[in-house]
């Protein structure tokens, strides 16, 4: 979905700045990744989270029109399995902290 920021034709950046828009920024919202859920639905591995929230930090945070990016859930928000949107969080539903709560932490504080 970012290269529809700025790779398509017309993006939402060239229609910002065709508008007189070019110096505001773009926030990501709700970026993130489920680690579990329903086999076969595209959740990922707490290692892969983590991984892939180092590198979308990296990735947005080198747009020069790029604001602020935020993850879509600190915490897990339940525990069945029936569904993915359980597992976002950067915890698991006890607090316990998942390998991408220090994956934020350090691309936060960088």
């Amino acid at each position: 979905a970012w290269y529809q920021m700025f790779g398509t034709t017309p993006s939402l950046r060239s229609v910002m700045t065709a508008n007189g828009d070019s110096d505001k920024k773009i926030w990501a919202t709700e970026w993130g990744e489920p680690t579990n859920g329903v086999s076969g639905d595209g959740h990922v591995s707490e290692t892969q989270q983590a991984a892939d929230l180092s590198e979308a930090f990296r990735l947005f945070g080198s747009y020069t029109w790029a604001g602020p990016l935020f993850v879509h859930n600190f915490r897990d928000d339940g525990t069945d399995t029936s569904t993915r949107e359980n597992f976002f969080g950067l915890t698991r539903w006890d607090f316990s902290q998942k390998p991408s709560w220090t994956a934020f932490h350090t691309a936060a504080t960088a």
